[in-house]
């Protein structure tokens, strides 16, 4: 049985990469990361700009949030173009089909292509990774140096965190790719639920909301932002890069975001399992 898995999974794996449409996506999403990195050494560049005293000299807080907005904010488009087109491409091709009428188990079709739609996902975030810290250590590597161990120490937690919130868009579009067979209706499904998350964190509109009640404001607006995973992140990303936290105490702080992150993948990915297993998805 795993042994299917990891062939459905390195299938899954070499046809995104050989995907001219995956590709395409993927280069535009270096060259907004290009474009960042360039925003950034004009901030840099500019003396009349003080951008160190919002993270008290401490520019590796200041890496780590614009690597946490690409990651995640252009990371959710990119994954709601591979998870949709993951279902889709098999379906042009009756890969699906194929596979469904072999001995393996429909489970074992969809954790493959899981995993290998996640394992794709971690090389693209390894690339951008290296290709922005590279950047950013040649743009103000002696500014950044003394603040090393922080960006180290907390770079995997952005990974992961990161990760989970792109693999819940990836699993969502496979859902709906599942659930809707005209693939161009599954992708607007996909990318109005993109948009729906990124509205609810906004303080037109958790703001506005928090007025009608008679508690806090600051602590209702933070709970409404928590009802979307853009306001989880948002969520996440204040404390865990506060300049005052230690890394052990900004955990403390973080660590409930990161479960309810994982609760609402842990909700799309049972409601793909029930789709997959009981829709026809010829």
């Amino acid at each position: 049985m795993y042994n299917n898995v990891l062939i459905v999974a390195k299938k899954e794996f070499y046809d995104l990469l050989a995907s001219r449409l995956i590709l395409t996506v993927i280069a535009i999403y270096l060259i907004l990361i290009i474009l960042n990195v360039n925003n950034l050494y004009n901030i840099f560049s500019d003396p009349s700009t003080n951008v160190s005293k919002n993270v008290n000299g401490n520019l590796s807080l200041l890496m780590l949030s614009i690597l946490i907005n690409i990651l995640s904010g252009y990371g959710a488009i990119v994954g709601i173009m591979i998870g949709s087109n993951s279902i889709a491409s098999e379906r042009r091709g009756n890969a699906l089909n194929t596979l469904l009428v072999k001995p393996v188990y429909r489970d074992t079709v969809i954790n493959g292509k899981l995993l290998g739609v996640i394992g794709f996902f971690i090389c693209v975030f390894s690339i951008v990774i290296l290709f922005f810290t590279s950047a950013m250590f040649i743009i103000c590597g002696n500014s950044i140096a003394p603040f090393i161990g922080d960006y180290i120490t907390r770079l995997p937690v952005i990974l992961f965190t990161s990760l989970i919130f792109i693999t819940f868009f990836i699993v969502l579009s496979m859902l709906m790719g599942i659930l809707v067979k005209n693939q161009a209706f599954s992708l607007l499904l996909s990318f109005i639920a993109v948009f729906l998350s990124d509205m609810i964190r906004t303080t037109s509109f958790a703001g506005n909301i928090s007025l009608l009640f008679w508690m806090d404001r600051y602590h209702v607006e933070h709970v409404i932002r928590g009802l979307s995973p853009h306001g989880i992140i948002t969520n996440f990303k204040n404390p865990f890069l506060e300049p005052s936290l230690s890394m052990s105490a900004a955990m403390n702080y973080v660590e409930p975001e990161i479960f309810r992150l994982i609760i609402f993948l842990l909700v799309v990915l049972v409601l793909c399992y029930i789709a997959f297993m009981r829709r026809d998805i010829a």
